[in-house]
């Protein structure tokens, strides 16, 4: 490997520009024209240009939880204190599809659903590359641990060295049972600790690595059952009550869409449950950033902080997710990586969908064509940023339907088409209307603003999906 006393004479931002700029080739050419220096200071012993760039390249870890709403953050003390106000914290961050195996498929692909073509909980991935895939074949060292898919049989894949998963979406809070890189056995313990524990034995084994190292950690909190950790069950936590007046109100469109008689509100009962199981989630995280410390890797590591989606507690008379309100698509986004993001709370509009082309790009690799995420160094960095997001569902509900939306981060247009029912469209000022309340596709002072919104996105579904119809599907797999 290339003396320490070789490198620092560069400076490591430097090296990074060269990365992002011109990828392993341009800082290959940069590492080629050291080596005669190198013999002049007497090294004797070096690996190939390729290793030294190796050595540079940082590591990545991705953590996820299952259902977590944006305002369930502040409950996690140590992961907002340490990924989001020591990182670049996204407060208009979204999710392109408010369901598990749509979304978790956009991290890893950095697409929209109607790219990938995994549409609901059933669909595997299948002919689609994915950021792992590419770094594997880079080189790095990858590992998955938790959930992987509601569709998975929790088989080992290909992509990882390291595998701690499980069949399917949800395998319970207590003794799940898991496939260890093949072995298939019940786990004593609760699952978040026990994710914790192969996390830790992972980053053990990556350290026995020449390579660098990425870990997909997937947590199954707060997803219900909601079973907190038993240190956890009688802790009490602040909670909001806007749910129970939420839950009386919404637009006309709303309250006609969603009739069904809903429970009374319980006092918070399920949604303390819900944020308590991520109290064991932040400790789990705490060890593992204290660990990569330790190793003194922690500021050569990025890491991903990001909810599949959020849920609904009632407002909209809604229960569940998919639906392009705030509470399923709006989600706690951060990433910590101090050589390229600055402590920073950012209001520019990024999603799921950006994570995949950000370590591409942060690894020196190009960011493949057919991506429709951005990278978030652009995010910070660039005058010019995108300024929608296309949302977009799809069920075989008869009260739900398919939609699609454009989200500005202040404004929103949703379509809704229903199963034999004819286009219906709903229009919110964010500014004035943040709990989307007010349906404004009717309001004839908004014209304008209603033309414009309809017209990007127009735009944004062809240039996607090649039509603007909502329930088509221009790629399939």
């Amino acid at each position: 490997m290339l003396s320490a006393v070789v490198i620092s004479r560069y400076k490591r931002a430097t090296l990074l520009k060269l990365f992002m700029d011109g990828g392993l080739t341009l800082l290959r050419s940069a590492l080629l024209s050291l080596i005669g220096s190198i013999f002049l200071i007497g090294i004797a012993h070096f690996s190939a240009p390729a290793s030294a760039a190796d050595a540079l390249r940082p590591n990545f870890l991705i953590i996820i939880t299952d259902d977590q709403r944006y305002d369930d953050m502040p409950v996690m003390e140590y992961t907002h204190g340490k990924i989001f106000n020591e990182g670049c914290n996204f407060t208009k961050a979204y999710v392109t599809t408010p369901l598990c195996c749509p979304s978790r498929t956009s991290i890893l692909t950095g697409k929209y659903a109607s790219q990938h073509g995994v549409l609901n909980n059933s669909t595997p991935i299948r002919s689609q590359t994915t950021f792992p895939q590419i770094l594997k074949r880079e080189g790095y060292y990858t590992g998955l641990v938790g959930k992987f898919l509601n569709s998975s049989l929790g088989l080992p894949r290909p992509e990882y060295d390291f595998w701690a998963s499980f069949r399917g979406g949800n395998p319970g809070y207590d003794a799940p049972l898991m496939n260890i890189n093949g072995v298939v056995k019940r786990e004593r313990g609760y699952s978040t600790y026990i994710f914790r524990d192969y996390a830790l034995k992972f980053l053990d084994q990556a350290a026995q690595q020449p390579n660098p190292f990425m870990l997909y950690l997937a947590f199954n909190a707060p997803h219900r059952p909601a079973s907190p950790a038993p240190e956890d069950r009688e802790a009490k936590l602040p909670l909001h009550t806007k749910q129970a007046r939420i839950m009386r109100r919404g637009s006309r469109l709303q309250l006609a869409a969603n009739s069904q008689k809903l429970e009374p509100y319980r006092g918070g009962r399920g949604l303390l449950r819900h944020r308590l199981t991520l109290l064991a989630v932040d400790r789990s995280i705490r060890t593992i950033i204290e660990t990569l410390k330790s190793k003194g890797i922690l500021d050569n590591t990025v890491v991903f902080f990001i909810s599949d989606n959020g849920l609904f507690r009632g407002e909209h008379r809604l229960l569940g997710k998919l639906q392009p309100y705030e509470e399923a698509v709006h989600v706690p986004f951060a990433v910590r990586y101090p050589p390229v993001f600055e402590p920073q709370r950012s209001t520019r509009l990024v999603a799921n969908i950006d994570i995949a082309p950000t370590i591409l790009q942060l690894a020196g690799i190009p960011i493949p064509s057919d991506m429709a995420g951005r990278s978030l160094t652009d995010a910070v960095s660039a005058a010019e940023w995108r300024k929608e997001l296309l949302l977009e569902g799809f069920s075989r509900s008869k009260r739900n339907g398919h939609f699609v939306a454009i989200h500005t981060g202040d404004t929103v247009l949703i379509r809704r088409q229903e199963i034999g029912q004819p286009m219906q469209t709903e229009v919110f000022d964010m500014r004035t209307d943040a709990s989307q309340l007010h349906n404004l596709a009717t309001d004839t002072t908004k014209a304008a603003l209603i033309s414009d919104l309809n017209a990007r996105l127009d735009t944004l579904m062809f240039g996607i999906r090649g039509s603007t119809a909502p329930a088509h599907i221009r790629n399939s797999q």
